[in-house]
């Protein structure tokens, strides 16, 4: 019996928490970029490459010393979704 009203004191004061704001978190924005033939977009970690057309080809370089990635678009259509 001791333990029980022990156990129920402690879930009591668990339940009675004194903080009433919630943590608010922003949506990330998401910003879409249609992309041009022959024109160097760089993209990033997140950032998503959808093909708008199937004819769509695009060429990717990837620099090993500061790990950045440079995309062209040669044929078709294509977008950048980046998320902020």
């Amino acid at each position: 019996m001791k333990y029980i009203i022990t156990l129920i004191t402690l879930l009591f004061f668990l339940g009675c928490d004194n903080t009433t704001e919630e943590a608010v978190t922003a949506a990330p924005s998401v910003t879409t970029i249609e992309m041009e033939l022959n024109r160097s977009y760089s993209v990033h970690t997140g950032d998503r490459l959808e093909k708008t057309s199937d004819n769509a080809q695009i060429s990717m370089t990837k620099t090993a010393q500061d790990d950045t990635t440079t995309v062209v678009l040669l044929q078709g259509s294509a977008q950048i979704i980046r998320t902020n």
